[in-house]
This record gives C-alpha cells, structure tokens and sequence, in this order.
C-alpha cells in the first residue's frame, strides 16, 4: 500500500504544479492498487484527489477527462 500512497500524493503534488495529465494517471493508478487490497480508506484518499484533479480541469474544460476506464467514479459533462 505504500506504492498506492505515494502514486497518490505524486499525482496530488502534480496537480498542485497544474501538471494535470501525468497526476490523473499517478491517482488513477494508485485507485486501482487501493481496489485490489480492498482498502476503503485509502480507496477515499484516492478519490479526493481525482476529484480535486478533475476541479481543476474544470477550470478550464476541455483540458483533463477523468476516464472511467481508470476505475473512477467520476466524470466531467463537457
């Protein structure tokens, strides 16, 4: 689980730089570790940080589409 840690905050910290790609990938990765272990709580950490990614996407739509092929549940109305 630390894997899934670290790819979580290596995707937040992208996002903090507007690196938006490479952190909905690093978050989208880390979703799945968390899935396989069954571990809800880091499940959530992961989550939030999708979310916030795809905030600020949305600030400027058209740039970042969290898939729902990466496990997310969430999804931005063009």
């Amino acid at each position: 689980m630390r894997e899934a840690h670290a790819l979580n905050q290596a995707g937040w910290y992208a996002a903090r730089v507007d690196d938006l790609e490479p952190a909905q990938r690093f978050c989208a990765e880390a979703l799945e570790i968390t899935r396989r272990h069954d571990d809800r709580d880091a499940e959530a950490r992961v989550l939030d940080s999708l979310g916030y990614i795809a905030h600020l996407a949305g600030a400027d739509r058209g740039r970042l589409a969290v898939s729902s092929s990466s496990g997310a549940r969430a999804s931005r109305a063009a």
